[in-house]
């Protein structure tokens, strides 16, 4: 399974070619794929605001749909993917996924910081059906979109911050979540791993600074690596 997180695609050609390569890479391969949220810089799921890129993407999840299984979870960079877009992926949702059968959890993570209540309140207050409708139909919505990217932007300074004790604190309690056995993160823009005999949480390294991806093969091990080293770690 390969994981990929933060990546941040926006109009920068050098960054959709590296991004897009991997996508190429992976095609060769038959390995299940997460996206942990953030692929983008910025994706509203409506068709006034799609960039040629975000089609590009979606075109190759749709193929690729047939021949591994796709999840992709919202970061907070992107907006009603899973209410617009669910046909192009495997699994796709807001928050999170828990795989039952394995007993695994995918989150993005910016929600696990409960103490974070301007935020959460922002999300509160963009992802939702109203937005939406304003995003869609209305003349001033670029303004709107304006708005909310100002506000991503300054809370982008905080990337590569890794509230290590609050992540300790959220793996202690998963009883909410089933108990998995193992969580994936993105978010953080780091690597953070907390591994004990009940189970284990990652925090995956983005693809945006470190130009890194993560791939969990068979035998349950977690490699962190280049995207270009891909073809070099996957299970043959």
């Amino acid at each position: 399974m390969i994981l990929i997180a933060d990546a941040h695609i926006n109009e920068i050609k050098d960054r959709q070619n590296d991004f897009f390569e991997l996508l190429d890479l992976i095609s060769t391969t038959s390995e299940d794929l997460v996206f942990l949220g953030d692929i983008f810089e910025l994706w509203f799921a409506i068709p006034r605001f799609e960039e040629t890129y975000q089609r590009k993407f979606l075109d190759w999840c749709k193929k690729e749909k047939q021949n591994r299984k796709i999840v992709y979870i919202e970061g907070n960079h992107e907006f009603f993917l899973s209410e617009e877009l669910s046909e192009y992926f495997t699994v796709t949702d807001p928050l999170y996924y828990l795989d039952k059968d394995s007993e695994m959890l995918f989150m993005h993570g910016d929600m696990i910081n409960e103490k974070d209540k301007k935020y959460r309140f922002f999300r509160w207050l963009t992802k939702n059906r109203v937005v939406k409708f304003l995003l869609r139909y209305l003349p001033f919505a670029k303004k709107i979109v304006a708005v909310i990217k100002h506000r991503l932007i300054n809370r982008n300074k905080q990337r590569g911050y890794l509230p290590e004790e609050l992540l300790n604190s959220f793996f202690a309690d998963l009883e909410q979540f089933g108990n998995p056995k193992k969580v994936f993160l993105g978010h953080f823009h780091c690597k953070y791993d907390i591994v004990t005999k009940e189970g284990a949480l990652h925090a995956i390294s983005d693809f945006m600074y470190n130009e890194e991806l993560s791939v969990l093969k068979n035998d349950g091990s977690l490699h962190t690596i280049h995207w270009k080293k891909l073809l070099e770690i996957i299970d043959k």
